[in-house]
């Protein structure tokens, strides 16, 4: 390697502590990949120097799709030059893998045949710039989550997560893309033994009224019901009396729609379930009955409370009672379409490993 690309690498500015932590937990606890989109930022050549120390450090591997290689090596900008010139040296370090080969498809295809098949077993971290593949790459996180039960038990002790990242603007750190751009189809979401909560703070919302044709028009052909649990109905009749403006017209219009929708058998509310399949969850708590449901069901929740969400998403951590994993989605407050509601988990995940590294050092 030439003096020139050596005071090139050396030249790079200081990574702040705190990308220094969150770089070392995503090398230390995943397989890390990285796509063209990524190699081509500015954000490579920021922290290229301690990416590779990490690997070298926890004897990992960059792991690159062949594809990736190939449109690097056709692209004559600089970026691009840059990042094969820096992949080659590395590669001669052992500190590189190349994954896929000529006969794939395109770069996506193959993070993407790569990630489903590997994520029931281990934890796998992508960067990227490329959105759409973000969106791809964590929906298969709720798809493993959604398969049928009597797949869960053999996974039990196999629950890798897939990890996406990309760089912020300046390239001076890595980022999580944000949840609520994300959307999800609810037609995806329901399997055969899938049951549908949904919680106050979402029916609350104005976007309900955007959400509400494909609610109900999903559950229809699909044959399902919306689960609104008594609680549920106190707190809208609650903010209807209330009479304060926006709350009481939100609340009176979702009570009306799921006193029509429950007419129709598509909304179920266990105090006045006429066929008695839920009779019994009448007046108790969302967290209670989904602490009972995920014995036996693949439950999903559609939820704008963190707070709930956050308790919601612990149970899926239990170590003294197994269940189907729940899911948790939120209404996108401006289309009114679903994403996943993460969020708080995953602030907490990371500042949990944080903490962890500083006692250890």
């Amino acid at each position: 390697m030439s003096q020139k690309t050596d005071n090139v690498q050396n030249s790079q500015p200081p990574q702040s502590k705190k990308h220094h932590e969150l770089l070392e937990q995503i090398v230390k606890n995943n397989n890390v990949f990285i796509d063209a989109s990524a190699l081509m930022h500015k954000g490579f050549r920021q922290m290229e120097t301690l990416l590779f120390l990490l690997l070298q450090q926890n004897r990992k591997r960059l792991i690159i799709p062949q594809r990736a290689i190939e449109i690097l090596e056709k692209d004559r900008n600089a970026a691009a030059r840059y990042a094969m010139s820096r992949i080659r040296y590395h590669a001669g370090k052992n500190l590189v893998d190349v994954c896929g080969d000529e006969s794939d498809g395109d770069a996506k295809t193959v993070l993407i045949n790569v990630f489903t098949k590997n994520v029931h077993q281990h934890n796998l971290a992508l960067i990227t710039q490329d959105g759409d593949l973000s969106h791809d790459i964590l929906r298969l996180n709720e798809r493993k989550s959604l398969k049928p039960r009597e797949n869960q038990a053999h996974l039990q002790d196999k629950n890798g997560e897939a990890l996406v990242f990309r760089f912020n603007e300046e390239g001076t750190t890595l980022i999580r893309p944000g949840s609520n751009t994300l959307f999800v189809d609810l037609s995806e979401l329901l399997q055969e033994d899938t049951l549908l909560l949904m919680d106050t703070s979402s029916l609350m919302m104005d976007s309900f009224r955007l959400f509400e044709k494909e609610l109900f028009t999903t559950l229809r052909n699909a044959g399902k019901h919306l689960i609104i649990l008594d609680d549920v109905i106190f707190e809208l009749e609650a903010h209807v009396r209330k009479q304060k403006k926006a709350a009481h017209v939100n609340a009176a219009y979702a009570l009306s729609s799921l006193r029509q929708y429950q007419l129709m058998d598509l909304v179920v509310i266990p105090g006045e379930d006429r066929h008695g399949a839920f009779s019994h969850f009448a007046d108790r708590t969302t967290l209670t009955v989904i602490r009972e449901l995920r014995q036996r069901y693949a439950v999903v929740l559609i939820v704008q409370d963190i707070a709930l969400a956050h308790d919601v998403l612990e149970l899926n951590q239990s170590r003294s009672q197994r269940g189907v994993p729940v899911s948790v989605y939120r209404l996108n407050e401006s289309n009114g379409r679903l994403s996943i509601q993460l969020g708080d988990v995953e602030r907490q995940e990371i500042t949990r490993a944080w903490k962890a590294l500083a006692a250890r050092t």
